[in-house]
């Protein structure tokens, strides 16, 4: 990566690490949270009413990111990147402590309410993203561009390895005495802050045409991302975003029901699908970038994912998972970089983060589903939403498939 590059990219990239860290570090803890009877925060409530509040907590987060992520793109369209992910940071602070404060008090409305401002505010992968795009608008850096939206899913990678650890050791009380479930989003908020001062003090202004037009709410149903292709390629993003949830919100709670898995012992599991990803990253995308396009590295992957979910959850051999996680979260690292590059590099230079807020809307308008009806799903059988997760992701392959077939007659 050039060293010019490389200082402009490394405080939004920081900021994104910073971010997946807060987010992840509950992670671990949610199933034990809601499910185990002696732990819960709700044990007054039947198994299934605590498995669909665990799934309404699980869709709190992107329902605030499903109507705030268009917004803030639009916004750093129109007022610069830098501005708006320290507007976004300071949201999202606020938004941990309210979760904070709401858990020491065993109030899950306000957890619930905090998440949603978190999510709302949670616009700094969009806007990193728009960031890699006005740094490769110039033909010399285009060839690189897949690269360094891989360097970026790194960072995100690097957060799932680090907060899963970070929050099974915060929320064990055994290790510490005073640490609680709450004790995850006070550091979550302290880490936020860090973000604040890094890009307040080290951050550059990357963008260099402000757009004047109003900030649409939906920019998806307007303007130029109503193209047939881009809408095909947001539709494939929205399958294969309700597939990789059903896999990442659900193989807790597989795990957890199928082996017993503690905390820590998921945080582990965590790690371990994340530090595959960044394999991915680090080595296959670049090798893919160049010998195939965007979208047929994206098809073979959708159908080698779709493969692999199902792989996971066939064996009941717990150490089968130490072949299976693997070839997940390789085929993870390529479909998440590649469906985010199809996008950009089917909208203009100058609505980047209009179209990769639609994006994130996208995605997470998939969180909500997965969060919602999986819960519903795995009540009859916990393994469902993983088999409906390797469905949603090979449709995803198929949709695209067919697309190179219409492209290779015309």
């Amino acid at each position: 990566m050039p060293k010019q590059i490389q200082k402009i990219l490394f405080p939004y990239a920081l900021v994104v690490l910073f971010a997946y860290i807060g987010f992840s570090l509950p992670l671990p803890i949610l199933p034990k949270m809601f499910l185990d009877s002696q732990t819960s925060i709700s044990p007054h409530l039947s198994y299934k009413l605590r498995m669909v509040l665990l799934g309404t907590v699980m869709a709190s987060f992107p329902l605030g990111q499903f109507f705030g992520s268009p917004i803030l793109g639009s916004l750093s369209d129109r007022r610069g990147r830098k501005k708006v992910v320290l507007l976004s940071l300071m949201g999202t602070t606020l938004g941990y402590l309210t979760i904070a404060f709401s858990l020491y008090h065993y109030s899950i409305a306000g957890m619930v309410i905090g998440l949603i401002v978190c999510g709302f505010c949670e616009g700094n992968v969009t806007i990193a993203q728009s960031v890699i795009a006005d740094v490769t608008g110039l033909d010399e850096h285009k060839h690189r561009k897949p690269v360094y939206f891989g360097w970026l899913n790194i960072c995100i990678s690097l957060g799932f390895i680090i907060g899963p650890l970070m929050g099974g050791v915060l929320a064990d009380s055994s290790l510490v005495p005073w640490f609680t479930f709450a004790t995850p989003f006070w550091i979550a908020a302290l880490m936020t802050l860090t973000g604040i001062l890094v890009i307040a003090w080290y951050a550059k202004e990357t963008l260099q045409l402000h757009r004047v037009e109003k900030i649409v709410f939906f920019p998806s149903l307007s303007g130029k991302l109503k193209a047939p292709k881009i809408r095909l390629f947001y539709l494939c993003n929205l399958f294969l975003a309700i597939g990789y949830f059903f896999f990442f919100f659900f193989l807790p709670v597989f795990l957890e029901r199928q082996f017993h898995f503690s905390p820590a012992i998921l945080s582990y599991e965590m790690v371990y699908t994340s530090f595959s990803l960044m394999l991915g990253v680090l080595f296959l995308i670049p090798w893919l970038s160049r010998r195939l396009k965007p979208i047929e590295v994206l098809c073979l992957f959708s159908f080698l994912l779709s493969v692999s979910f199902v792989a996971v959850v066939l064996p009941e051999n717990v150490y089968a998972l130490l072949l299976t996680i693997p070839l997940v979260g390789l085929c993870l690292g390529v479909v998440i970089t590649h469906g985010s590059l199809l996008i950009s590099n089917a909208a203009e230079s100058h609505i980047q983060g209009q179209a990769l807020g639609v994006l994130t809307s996208v995605q997470t308008l998939a969180e909500i589903i997965t969060g919602i009806f999986g819960s519903i799903l795995a009540v009859g059988i916990f393994t469902m939403p993983i088999y409906i997760g390797a469905v949603m992701v090979f449709l995803c392959g198929i949709l695209l498939w067919l697309q190179m077939k219409r492209e290779m007659k015309c």
